[in-house]
C-alpha cells in the first residue's frame, strides 16, 4: 500500500506542475505538418518525436501553463477547433502562423494562466 500511495503523491505533485503546450513542425519553413502536445521536459519529448521521423524536428512554438490539466484542457480545444486540419492523431496540417494564433487565441478564449511563451526553436530549460 505504501509504493501505491507514493506513486499516487509524486502524480499529484506532478499534476501540479507548470507544463509546456508545445507545436513541433517538421521540415523546413512554416509549410510542414505541425504536432501538437505537452510535455514537462521540451528537449526530451523533442527527442521522443525525432525518433522514427525521416523529417527533422524543430519547435516552432511554446506556451508554458501554470498546471498539467490546463496543458491537457488546451490541447483538446486546439484538436476540436483544427479537427479539418488534423492529419493523423495530433499531427495536423497548418501554417505555423496560423497555428500559433489559434494556440494563443483558445489559451485566452479558456482563461488558462500562462507563464510565458518560447517562440522558435529555441533551447527550452523547465523551470
Amino acid at each position: 500500500m505504501g509504493r501505491l500511495r507514493r506513486h499516487d503523491d509524486k502524480a499529484q505533485r506532478r499534476a501540479d506542475w507548470p507544463t509546456w503546450v508545445y507545436l513541433f513542425k517538421e521540415g523546413d519553413g512554416d509549410s510542414g505538418f505541425l504536432k501538437i502536445g505537452f510535455a514537462d521536459d521540451m528537449q526530451q519529448r523533442a527527442r521522443e518525436i525525432q525518433t522514427g521521423n525521416p523529417r527533422q524536428i524543430e519547435l516552432g512554438f511554446a506556451l508554458r501553463v501554470r498546471r498539467r490539466h490546463m496543458a491537457k484542457n488546451l490541447e483538446a480545444a486546439f484538436l476540436k477547433r483544427a479537427a479539418r486540419q488534423i492529419i493523423i492523431g495530433e499531427w495536423i496540417a497548418m501554417p505555423l502562423p496560423e497555428a500559433t494564433s489559434l494556440l494563443v487565441g483558445l489559451a485566452n478564449e479558456c482563461k488558462i494562466d500562462v507563464l510565458g511563451y518560447a517562440p522558435g526553436s529555441a533551447d527550452i530549460e523547465p523551470d
